[in-house]
């Protein structure tokens, strides 16, 4: 019997995201900084506070974002370790 080690592919990379919502009194920073990674066979949950930026952050990973909010920060890599890989950076 043989047992094969697999490396734990990165599926998804966060590294350091910021998201704000811009309004006419100024900015609401709704994301601040946020690094994660999830892994091939990893199961993630997010969890905090009403209005803690949850739906905000899962919605800037899937790229779903609407206006008056917008990615200020960061990276947001899908399949890292590829040599072509869809991102979305921040400015």
């Amino acid at each position: 019997m043989s047992v094969e080690v697999r490396e734990a592919t990165t599926l998804l990379d966060v590294r350091n995201v910021s998201v704000d919502y811009y309004a006419a009194n100024g900015a609401v920073h709704a994301v601040r900084d946020v690094n994660l990674t999830l892994k091939r066979g990893e199961i993630m949950g997010l969890a905090g506070e009403s209005g803690s930026g949850k739906s905000t952050l899962a919605y800037a990973i899937a790229r779903l974002l609407r206006p008056p909010a917008v990615v200020t920060g960061g990276e947001i890599l899908y399949y890292p370790g590829q040599m072509c890989r869809p991102s979305l950076r921040g400015s």
